[in-house]
């Protein structure tokens, strides 16, 4: 990771000795994280070039993905595993955003980095990816190669990388929804200049799982 992101990340774990699995009521500011301020031109820095996708043993609703492939466009990371009751809560909200913004060059991966033994078969992993209806692709990460990577150390953990292959913007835990869709949205709007950033339009929303 590029240093701004390491140095982020620094801050992000020893500010709070907090769950693993992320609560979900947990705001930006227990994190080290402020609130974004849209109104700055610089509101979303940036925090090195993320690093690749490493180690993968599967993949699921596609075939092998790399992130220097997907120069160009906005790449959402979402770190899940199948056990985490914040992850799942997650995951209708980012499927709504591939749905809404799939279209205009946002491209989301799940990376599922198991935390216990049973959580490592691929097949379970593809149930729960079946059950509740997740479409975009999946990395299977049994090793933790693309979480160490990251630094990683929460359930659900969000990266959003610009189409330049920069991290612009890190979430941990789940909730805040609004904002991380007006990351995605900022990003877009970065990736086309002048272009008009606009909200969705009209798809059907998904059901909350509780």
């Amino acid at each position: 990771a590029g240093a701004a992101l390491s140095a982020l990340l620094v801050v992000l774990t020893s500010t709070k000795d907090i769950a693993v699995c992320a609560d979900t009521g947990l705001r930006h500011a227990e994190l080290g994280l402020q609130a974004v301020d849209f109104s700055k031109a610089d509101a979303l820095p940036d925090l090195g070039a993320a690093p690749e996708l490493r180690g993968i043993d599967a993949w699921l609703n596609s075939g092998p993905l790399d992130l220097a492939s997907l120069h160009g466009k906005v790449v959402l990371l979402e770190f899940w595993t199948m056990s985490c009751i914040n992850c799942i809560q997650a995951f209708p909200h980012v499927s709504d955003w591939q749905d809404k913004y799939g279209g205009r060059g946002l491209v989301v991966i799940g990376v599922h980095s198991p935390e216990l033994l049973a959580e490592h078969d691929p097949a379970k992993v593809a149930a729960v990816v079946k059950k509740y209806g997740i479409d975009y692709p999946v990395a299977i990460d049994n090793r933790l190669e693309t979480w160490k990577a990251y630094h990683n150390r929460y359930w659900p953990s969000f990266y959003f990388i610009d189409a330049r292959g920069h991290v612009r913007y890190a979430r941990f835990g789940a909730g805040d929804y609004a904002t991380s869709e007006a990351v995605i949205r900022r990003l877009l709007a970065e990736r086309v200049p002048g272009s008009r950033d606009d909200p969705s339009v009209g798809r059907k929303k998904r059901r909350a799982y509780c």
